[in-house]
């Protein structure tokens, strides 16, 4: 008993932390496409952006990530601490286009591997 736990205990760590890694991309891609999408219909009459931090992914209401933004409209998502963020780290979209000149890749990292969600000037997102 204690030889099947000792070779599946590490396995079951290694599906958790794979999961942990699914759910952040996904996380992170899908509230930046929801931060596209309301720029894209003037929710609130307002460009929306998303800051991607290790620990959250927070979609904000304004034009950029700082004190004078409306805090009030912030969503904020909690990723799993095992995931590490790195790269593009804050994207706004413009309001109507949906456009950003925020491009690059972000990077969320684990332990075992690394999984990229690349934005580009027109505001796609791959991953």
């Amino acid at each position: 008993m204690v030889l099947i736990l000792g070779f599946s205990l590490p396995i079951y760590q290694l599906s958790n932390v794979r999961s942990d890694l699914e759910n952040a991309t996904s996380t992170v891609a899908q509230t930046t496409r929801r931060a596209q999408s309301l720029s894209e219909g003037t929710s609130q009459d307002s460009a929306w952006g998303v800051k991607v931090q290790t620990g959250s992914v927070v979609l904000y209401k304004g034009p950029v990530f700082d004190d004078s933004r409306d805090k009030a409209a912030d969503e904020q998502t909690t990723l799993a601490p095992e995931v590490i963020v790195t790269g593009l780290d804050d994207i706004n979209f413009a309001k109507l286009s949906g456009t950003t000149q925020n491009t690059g890749t972000i990077i969320l990292t684990t332990q075992l591997e690394n999984k990229n969600i690349t934005v580009n000037e027109k505001g796609t997102i791959l991953y």
